[in-house]
């Protein structure tokens, strides 16, 4: 962490002569789960649609063509959107776009009327745990949350508040994981059965981390772009993205 983000990933280089790293990147995993489990029509059309979703949620809550949204919108909405999953509160997400709490609870406000299926979800996973004490991934996996149990959605109580917060984020973050682990299963069943040299290095966030052997330069990023995004599920609701790059390091 000391040496920030770009330097490590310049220090993944291949093990192979004249191999390469590569990256196959799940675009905006977590968002399309959290699109996925909400439901919600209008969330879910903006992902059919494609193109740059950050562009195209900026552009449904402010009510504006996407090709008129600023860069600095765009990078409001983006930092929003993933406050929200993590079940921010306006004080937190003003400080993550740098803007005053009042312009945080203005977007939060018209994204939460013009997405109602989000707030839905939110809320009812938050019910869960207090009723329950434990909220399930898409896959099963159970967090416990034993301060939530017996207690208001509604509270004031900061430990109980961040118990609901994990109600909302951990189904989320952990189907997403979940789908980056499965897809490792899947390119090392492949891998295997090819009997290809190349090298699954690491899951790190949406990504895999892949060692390229020089005689697999062309054959595995087909490979890798087809598993992550062939993947299927019947709660997904919105297809996934995967993006594929290759360098001679993880930086590059």
């Amino acid at each position: 962490q000391e040496l920030g983000l770009d330097t490590p990933k310049v220090m993944w280089v291949s093990r192979f002569p004249d191999g390469e790293i590569a990256e196959g990147d799940e675009s905006q995993v977590e968002v399309r789960v959290a699109a996925s489990f909400s439901g919600d029509p209008a969330l879910l059309e903006i992902f059919r649609l494609g193109g740059d979703i950050h562009r195209a949620t900026a552009a449904a809550v402010w009510n504006k063509p996407p090709d008129q949204v600023t860069e600095h919108e765009r990078f409001k909405a983006k930092r929003i959107v993933f406050g929200i999953q993590y079940g921010a509160q306006s004080g937190k997400i003003a400080s993550l776009i740098e803007g005053s709490e009042q312009e945080a609870q203005d977007f939060l406000d018209k994204y939460m009327a013009r997405f109602p299926g989000v707030v839905r979800w939110m809320e009812a996973q938050q019910r869960l745990a207090c009723e329950q004490g434990f909220v399930r991934t898409a896959t099963g996996q159970k967090r416990r949350l034993p301060l939530a149990l017996g207690k208001s959605i509604h509270t004031e109580d900061p430990k109980v508040q961040g118990a609901l917060r994990q109600a909302i984020n951990s189904p989320v973050q952990g189907t997403a994981s979940h789908i980056c682990l499965l897809a490792i299963r899947y390119l090392d069943e492949i891998f295997q059965a090819r009997r290809l040299k190349s090298v699954i290095i690491s899951h790190v966030y949406d990504s895999i981390i892949i060692d390229i052997h020089p005689t697999e330069r062309k054959v595995i990023p087909k490979i890798v772009h087809r598993v992550m995004s062939g993947l299927q599920f019947p709660w997904m609701h919105v297809p996934l993205e995967v993006e594929v790059k290759v360098g001679p390091s993880w930086g590059e």
